[in-house]
C-alpha cells in the first residue's frame, strides 16, 4: 500500500456462455448460427426436419420450449430438437353400391389397409388414391 490515498477502479462485462448442439439429433437437421452468446441474447435455432416429421419443440438444458427461439440463461448450453412423425389424415371419398373403411391417419411410409365392400350383385373395380400434392 502506498503512503496515501488510492481509489480502486473494477470494471465488468458481460460473461460469455457457450451453446453446444446435441449430438444426438434424429429425424431433423438443426443449426445454431452462434456457438457462444450472452445472458438475454436472443437464440433462434433453425430446424429442417427430414421428410414425413415435423418441429415439436426443443430443450435447453433439458427444459422443454415450444419455439425455435430462446433468451439465453446465465450458464452454458446444450440445444436438442424433437420432430416427430406427421400424422397424414386418410378420408375414404364416398362411395356408392359398397362401403370403404380406411385407417384415420398414417405416416409416410406406412401401410394402409383400406377395406373395400361390395354391395350385393357388384365387385370391386379398382381402389385409387390421391395426395394433398396430386
Amino acid at each position: 500500500m502506498p503512503t496515501g490515498n488510492v481509489t480502486v477502479g473494477v470494471y465488468f462485462k458481460k460473461a460469455v456462455y457457450t451453446i453446444t448442439m446435441s449430438d444426438d439429433l434424429k429425424n431433423c437437421d438443426a443449426t445454431a448460427y452462434v456457438n457462444s452468446a450472452n445472458m438475454g441474447d436472443k437464440i433462434t435455432i433453425t430446424v429442417d426436419p427430414v421428410e414425413g416429421y415435423e418441429f415439436q419443440y426443443i430443450t435447453v438444458n433439458g427444459a422443454a420450449i415450444r419455439d425455435t427461439e430462446f433468451t439465453m440463461p446465465a450458464e452454458d448450453v446444450v440445444v436438442n430438437v424433437y420432430c416427430i412423425k406427421i400424422d397424414y389424415k386418410i378420408a375414404a371419398a364416398e362411395t356408392v353400391n359398397g362401403t370403404v373403411s380406411v385407417t384415420a391417419t398414417a405416416n409416410a411410409g406406412d401401410v394402409v389397409t383400406v377395406t373395400a365392400t361390395p354391395a350385393e350383385g357388384y365387385e370391386t373395380d379398382s381402389i385409387t388414391g390421391k395426395g394433398a400434392g396430386d
